[in-house]
This record gives structure tokens, C-alpha cells and sequence, in this order.
């Protein structure tokens, strides 16, 4: 098979033995944490599908699925492909609405173009609103001829139980890291580099994707480094001076959108010099910064690293039920 995708080998290999075993479930579930590569299994998924169906009605059966060069494949790169659907949140929606899945219903039961499946994917299943879950659900029981529907979700219990009982289970894990970094490497991405967002990825490759793609993220990614080490480098005065022109002018809801990511990061980071105070420096995610992380070690003891992540954890709590997001982060830096 052709399929272009990091890691996640048995999932691959089993849709693959699906697909041609001709054992095909009539609905799919793709779940686990963000940035894993589910939305890209499912797209290489259906067009696998697509492309063997053309192939096969043509009796033209190969392992080289899908085949990049026929009518279908080329429809689907173009994201023209007459019998392949896809459903997501429109920005501006808080849900995926039920008029939604109702229009996908009504195209599930037209005429297939290429004489083959029809495939769609609902990309965010964990953001239906209810109605739009019940109007699905009425589709998963009754399933339209030669059709295919692969959810993709977070997690399980975000999705009605009635739903999740109708459909084949696939559950997406972190990836190896070397998985990660062995791809990035054939993308002539510089070595070291490669490393270094391979470790940052967490498993996660659209993650990876996400820094080698957007120079601009990755350039943030550094500047919240620096960051990190301007403030927690400072005096106690210089912190306050920092929050202040960090947090001024600026409403409670945005300061909360800036504080909570920047938590998170810092817990990260001081995560990574725990590690490295255990000796552990090949499981530090922060690469990049390890020696600037070895030399802010020589300064926390053990019993300090695990009080300042209870502070952390103590911060988020509060900003979670409105409190003043300037002094909850004045008052853990001065802690």
C-alpha cells in the first residue's frame, strides 16, 4: 500500500488487510489526543478505498493503493472526488449542526459517480450537537448501501454511548519518537534540528508538521524560551515589571488566554529540568534549550522543582474560576 503516514504501523496495516479482505465496517471511530495523525489516516483511508474500488471494478487489483494516477485519486487530491464528504465545525459555529449531517445523509443516498463506495468523514464528532448525534445515529443504524463513515474524536466519552457502540473502534497513541524523526530527516530537514522537533512533538506529528511548516511557530516556540529564561533569571522587581507589560491594557479574558498556555509551557520546561536533575537528559522534550536548562538546574533542588509545579498547578485552578489573572501570576513567581 501506498499510504503516507508517520508511525501508527498496526492501525496501517489493518485498515489495509480491511480493505483488501473486503471486510469493511459501515462506520469507523479514529480517537485519541490532538495532533496524532488521525484526520491524515482517515483521508489516506478513504482514498485507498476509493482508488481500489476504481481499480477493482476495472480489474485492475494491486497493492499499490492508492495509485496517485487515476481519475479517482486525482479528484480526491483536488478535493473534488463526487463520492467522498467531509464534516467539520465551521468556525463561527459552536457545533457541528444537525442540518449538517442531514445534508450528508441525502448525499449518502444518491447514485455513486464512480460506481464505487461512498466515503465521509466527520472530522470533530466530539463537537456534534446533539440533535446532529441523534440525526447521525439514525444513519449509522440504518446504513446506505455501499457506504463508509469514519468519526474522528478526541475521546471516547465526549460521544454518546448509542454512536460509539455502532462503529469499529480505532484508538490513535503517541508516536515513536524516532518514527518521527526518521521522517523528518527524509524531508532533508537538518539533523539536529529534526531532533530537536521530533522531541518537541511529543509523539504527536502534527505537531512536528506544525513547527517545520510555520516559521512563524517556530520562532514563537523560541521567544517563549528566551522568555522563560529572562523571567525566572530576574529579580523579584523585574518580574513584577515583566508581568505588568505582559498583562497591561488587556482584557481578563485575553490575559487568560496569554497566562494559561504560558503555564503550561513553563511546567513543560521545568519538567525537563527535573529530568536532567535525575540524570534523564535523553527524556527532556526541550531539547533545544538543554544546556540553558543544565545551568537554571544548578539553582532548584529537587523538594523546589515539585513545590513550584504545585504552585503551577494551584495557579490554573484559580485562573479556571476568574481570579485576578495579574496577581495569581505575581504571586507565584514571588512564591
Amino acid at each position: 500500500m501506498n499510504w503516507q503516514i508517520i508511525g501508527h504501523q498496526k492501525i496501517t496495516t489493518y485498515l489495509e488487510n480491511v480493505l483488501l479482505n473486503g471486510r469493511l465496517a459501515h462506520a469507523f471511530l479514529f480517537y485519541g489526543q490532538k495532533q496524532l495523525g488521525k484526520r491524515e489516516m482517515a483521508g489516506q483511508f478513504a482514498k485507498a478505498l476509493l482508488c481500489y474500488e476504481k481499480k477493482h471494478t476495472e480489474n485492475k487489483v494491486n497493492n499499490n493503493i492508492p495509485c496517485e494516477q487515476c481519475e479517482s485519486c486525482l479528484e480526491f487530491d483536488k478535493k473534488t472526488h463526487p463520492d467522498f464528504y467531509c464534516i467539520t465545525k465551521a468556525s463561527t459555529d459552536k457545533n457541528i449542526g444537525v442540518s449538517q449531517i442531514r445534508e450528508l445523509k441525502n448525499s449518502l443516498t444518491n447514485r455513486s459517480f464512480f460506481n464505487s463506495y461512498k466515503v465521509a468523514i466527520v472530522d470533530g464528532a466530539h463537537e456534534l450537537s446533539t440533535s446532529a448525534a441523534n440525526s447521525l445515529l439514525k444513519t449509522l443504524e440504518e446504513p446506505l448501501g455501499k457506504t463508509v463513515i469514519i468519526l474522528i474524536a478526541e475521546k471516547l466519552d465526549s460521544l454518546p454511548t448509542t454512536i460509539i457502540s455502532r462503529t469499529q473502534k480505532i484508538k490513535f497513541l503517541p508516536v515513536a519518537k524516532k518514527d518521527i524523526y526518521n521522517f523528518l530527516v527524509t524531508k532533508n530537514l537538518d539533523r539536529d534540528l529534526a531532533l530537536h522537533v521530533a522531541n518537541l512533538a511529543s509523539g504527536r506529528p502534527g505537531r512536528a508538521f506544525g513547527f517545520i511548516n510555520n516559521p512563524e511557530a517556530w520562532n514563537k516556540y523560541l521567544s517563549s524560551v528566551n522568555y522563560f529564561f529572562k523571567i525566572f533569571a530576574s529579580k523579584k522587581h523585574e518580574k513584577i515589571a515583566l508581568v505588568n507589560n505582559l498583562l497591561s491594557e488587556k482584557k481578563l479574558v485575553d490575559q487568560v488566554e496569554i497566562v494559561l498556555p504560558l503555564l503550561d509551557f513553563w511546567q513543560m520546561l521545568f519538567r525537563d529540568i527535573l529530568l536532567l536533575k535525575l540524570q534523564q537528559s535523553d527524556k527532556i522534550i526541550n531539547s533545544k534549550a538543554s544546556h540553558e536548562l543544565e545551568r537554571l538546574a544548578d539553582y532548584f533542588d529537587l523538594e523546589k522543582i515539585l513545590k513550584i509545579n504545585n504552585y503551577i498547578e494551584t495557579a490554573k485552578n484559580h485562573l479556571a474560576r476568574n481570579v485576578n489573572v495579574k496577581l495569581v501570576l505575581e504571586n507565584f513567581l514571588l512564591a
